[in-house]
């Protein structure tokens, strides 16, 4: 029972970072695409729940925090009745947990300013002063992120600007072809977002249709880097994950867009709702096996085993590219059917063999998470209640403020 109560305590921070992104993404929807607050609910649920996103909640993944900051600037800098002070030391705040959460989340503040100054309508800032004061008012917020990024660089690499993304073996880095990483994380059975979250593709449809100018050419530039710098990297799948880890942070404001379709007839609204219902059971099939119990049953050959076995300064193509290993290319042996025998053998309900190629490494116990707290690895339904009830709450006290023409603005 001890265990138990420490686990649910444990979960209570995450929860509240998932609920905060709950509220900013059902604002958000609510500023741009305007409806009630029952349909911004909704959308900014399906964006979470048909998505992996909020398995990147349960305990502190990079991902998760790197989503909040995402929608937190997103949010933010799309303006209410005119663009205050506050609101943009705040978006300039979020952007700045971005570059702390992940190395590329330093691509946020750019795109901000870019959205600030190009793309802001003449409503917003009748002239380049008051853009470059956004700008300015931004940059307090970010500047703390900003330092502590910079710090954390010296300390590591010893340069202002060194990564340790650059260095490694030879062959690893930015090796993969960045078309063939692309197709990988849009359609490869095991790791692609046609298979994983197919409403993204949908939301981007929305997207296009509202035509909010400044949000949209954010966001998509922002989906630009991240799916440019995901797909180029050796390990493009992000490793033993669900789904396709490395670009989760753009996908709950891309499905998003959902609320942005128009006048959907009636094989749309199929379209919507199936995608939407096929995401979400895709999602907590992930989240009633942990992912772990696939990889250690499957007969896969981890990048440590291979590197164990290399010659020193083997690149990646003699180490044999697990990035292009079954696991992650075919359908057979991708995490949905293997988590769907799983989780029928877990319950006693399938003794057939496993969908996979190959003997399978030697069972070890698979039980299905524990729905209260979960098990340590789990994705506990206990704290996706409370955060969706933290979520809704937020949305519902705190009035959102639609996105409206600010003509009023004083001139320079």
């Amino acid at each position: 029972m001890s265990a138990l109560l420490q686990r649910l305590v444990l979960r209570i921070p995450l929860s509240f970072l998932f609920a905060l992104t709950f509220v900013f993404l059902g604002r958000l929807g609510h500023r741009i695409f305007g409806g009630s607050t029952i349909r911004v609910m909704l959308g900014a649920g399906i964006a979470l729940l048909a998505t992996p996103s909020w398995i990147y909640f349960r305990v502190f993944y990079s991902e998760g925090l790197l989503t909040l900051a995402t929608v937190g600037m997103l949010f933010h800098f799309t303006h209410a009745a005119r663009r205050t002070p506050g609101e943009l030391i705040a978006g300039g705040a979020w952007a700045s947990v971005g570059m702390l959460s992940k190395t590329i989340g330093g691509a946020l503040l750019p795109i901000g300013f870019l959205w600030l100054v190009m793309w802001s309508s003449r409503a917003e800032a009748p002239c380049l002063k008051n853009r470059l004061r956004w700008c300015g008012l931004a940059a307090i917020g970010a500047a703390p992120g900003g330092i502590l990024a910079l710090a954390y660089n010296v300390a590591r690499t010893g340069q202002l600007l060194g990564s340790t993304y650059t260095e490694g073996i030879d062959g690893f880095g930015f090796s993969t072809p960045i078309g063939e990483g692309l197709f990988y994380l849009l359609a490869s059975p095991g790791k692609g977002l046609l298979f994983f979250a197919p409403v993204v593709f949908l939301g981007g449809v929305g997207w296009w249709q509202r035509k909010a100018v400044g949000a949209t050419r954010a966001l998509g530039l922002w989906a630009g880097v991240v799916f440019a710098v995901s797909s180029s990297w050796w390990a493009w799948h992000g490793g033993e994950c669900w789904g396709p880890r490395l670009i989760v942070p753009v996908l709950p404001a891309l499905a998003l867009g959902i609320l942005g379709i128009r006048s959907p007839g009636r094989w749309m609204s199929m379209l919507v709702v199936s995608t939407v219902a096929w995401g979400a059971l895709v999602t907590l099939l992930g989240a009633a096996i942990h992912w772990q119990a696939h990889y250690d049953r499957y007969p896969y050959t981890t990048w440590a085993e291979a590197m164990s076995e290399a010659e020193p300064g083997a690149g990646a193509e003699a180490l044999g590219r697990n990035n292009l290993d079954p696991i992650h290319l075919e359908w057979k042996s991708s995490g949905i059917p293997a988590h769907l025998w799983l989780l029928k053998s877990a319950i006693g309900a399938s003794s057939t063999p496993p969908p996979w190629d190959g003997e399978e490494r030697p069972a070890k116990p698979v039980r299905v998470n524990h729905w209260l707290a979960g098990s340590e690895k789990g994705v506990p339904l206990a704290g996706l209640l409370l955060a969706v009830l933290l979520g809704a709450a937020g949305i519902l006290f705190v009035r959102p403020t639609k996105m409206v023409s600010s003509s009023g603005t004083k001139e320079c």
